[in-house]
């Protein structure tokens, strides 16, 4: 057989990419996010496309706030929420490069502090556990969402958490993991993550709109603000985070031209755009390879569309076969925004989407409308189809809530309300209390953070709402025998009756 020589060898692959990629047609593609942006009502949006390792699409289209703002441009900032987690693994993996940490090391071996209501289980756990959701252990994100705990407020709690599945046994998406593995890295560096990252991370790559919290952000800088539609109102609602509360699950804010020298970095094999070397060739492959292959209930909803023969997650990624090659991606999404990642490592292909609405799911559209090789004429109508599905979703959800009130059997409160008030304790989701109107008509729910409605449902259970929500949750209070309030059953949680100061 002859030999090719070199030049043929770069012909053959120049031949063999061209087959296979598709170039971004940019007039179609904004003309498409245009429509789908209308269709979803988002205020504002940005995206920005990498191909063949170069940036060949950044742009932004409507407003940081609905009712006015500044433009959205390719540097305005959003929360990135989700999309974090496999900054904070690379972070994780330059540690082990370095001989500091390695993978399977159990976490307490590190952070001794650590416990669970299983000891065993808590010596078991190791950090490549609980970065690919492993770990077995249920979400504990009452704790920081709705308490707004750091970190250290959450291990006495942890300390009382039972598993859900043994290790490794379950895919159980769990935020709190991350915020242990990042406190490994911080005592084993000795430097808090957000400065890990920025000198391991984002300063060589030049990612000078990045930002660990929203409290970091200076106020000259654009930055969007959070929306949904509420009650049939778009309107600007209140965010997940603390100001000044990082969270290495999903707290760093960025934009879409930052996010395209991180997704660079990462296509070209852990090099920044000067051709220095940021991440080892060794980290960039662990980072991708699979970790845990995930079943259809434990994946997207695009997976109907997308149709892929396996799905797994790796070091912070979602992973999926596409058209014969393998897509790594991210979501993020936090109370009025949105985030999406992803790569074709094998084509030098990325689409980041940022927007500033709840649920506002075109970003799967912009994944797969990007992702997808065939010739136009032969491509669904991807932002319609993601949109169909999502919304037929929505109306399942919409309906099963007008059966259930419309069904609702009403009978009052069996005790007075001011019965029901005082302040209760959840060994695993901290403290509530109860507050009776002064008036006496009706009763708050308060954590640390949050202030909730209550409303009488049927006997001693009560509805609880909330300003940004569209339905409620329920809570419901157990009688002892003597008809004294002992308990609430409320957020997946069990509450216990504290006694007043009076009573002790």
């Amino acid at each position: 057989m002859k030999r090719l020589g070199f030049w043929g060898l770069v012909l053959l692959l120049l031949v063999g990419l061209s087959r296979g990629a598709s170039a971004l047609e940019a007039g179609p593609f904004d003309a498409e996010l245009r429509e789908a942006m209308a269709l979803w009502d988002v205020p504002g949006l940005a995206v920005s496309v990498v191909e063949d390792g170069k940036l060949v699409f950044a742009r932004g289209y409507g407003t940081t706030e609905a009712k006015g703002g500044r433009p959205v441009t390719p540097d305005t900032l959003f929360a990135n929420a989700s999309t974090t987690k496999a900054m904070i693994a690379a972070a994780a993996l330059t540690l082990v490069d370095e001989g500091l940490l390695a993978l399977d090391d159990p976490i307490q071996r590190y952070l001794p502090e650590f416990r669970l209501a299983d000891a065993r289980m808590a010596a078991e756990l190791t950090l490549r556990d609980l970065l690919t959701h492993r770990s077995g252990l249920p979400s504990t994100d009452f704790l920081v969402f709705n308490q707004g705990m750091s970190l250290d407020l959450q291990l006495p709690y942890l300390a009382a958490l039972a598993p859900e599945a043994p290790p490794r046994s379950r895919f159980i998406y769990q935020n709190t993991g991350y915020q242990l593995v990042a406190r490994v890295l911080e005592r084993v560096s000795g430097e808090p993550w957000p400065v890990l990252l920025q000198t391991r991370v984002w300063g060589p790559l030049g990612m000078d709109r990045t930002f660990a919290k929203r409290g970091d952000i200076p106020a000259s800088l654009p930055r969007a603000r959070p929306h949904d539609e509420v009650r049939g109102v778009l309107r600007e609602i209140d965010h997940s985070f603390l100001p000044d509360q990082p969270n290495a699950a999903g707290s760093v804010w960025s934009t879409v031209n930052d996010m395209a020298r991180w997704a660079q970095c990462l296509l070209s094999g852990g090099f920044n755009g000067a051709g220095e070397r940021v991440l080892s060739e060794t980290a960039v492959q662990t980072l991708f390879e699979p970790q845990f292959m995930l079943s259809e209930e434990e994946y997207y909803p695009t997976a109907s569309l997308t149709q892929p023969q396996w799905r797994s997650y790796a070091l912070g990624w979602y992973q999926q076969d596409f058209q014969g090659r393998k897509i790594d991606y991210h979501t993020g999404s936090l109370s009025g925004f949105v985030a999406l990642l992803g790569l074709d490592r094998s084509q030098g292909r990325a689409v980041m989407v940022m927007a500033n609405k709840e649920g506002a799911e075109l970003r799967h559209g912009a994944l797969w409308r990007v992702m997808d090789d065939r010739p136009q004429r032969e491509r669904p109508r991807w932002f319609a189809d993601v949109r169909d599905l999502y919304q037929a979703r929505a109306m399942k959800r919409v309906a099963a809530w007008e059966r259930l009130s419309s069904q609702r059997p009403y009978a009052p409160p069996t005790r007075p309300l001011r019965a029901y008030a005082g302040r209760y304790l959840s060994p695993t989701a901290g403290p509530l209390t109860l507050v009776l109107a002064d008036d006496g008509s009706r009763l708050t729910l308060e954590t640390r953070t949050r202030r909730y409605g209550l409303e009488p449902w049927h006997g001693d259970t009560f509805l609880v709402t909330f300003k940004d929500w569209n339905r409620g949750t329920f809570a419901r209070f157990d009688l002892a025998p003597d008809g004294s309030v002992r308990g609430l059953d409320a957020f997946e949680s069990r509450f216990l009756r504290q006694p007043l100061a009076s009573e002790n």
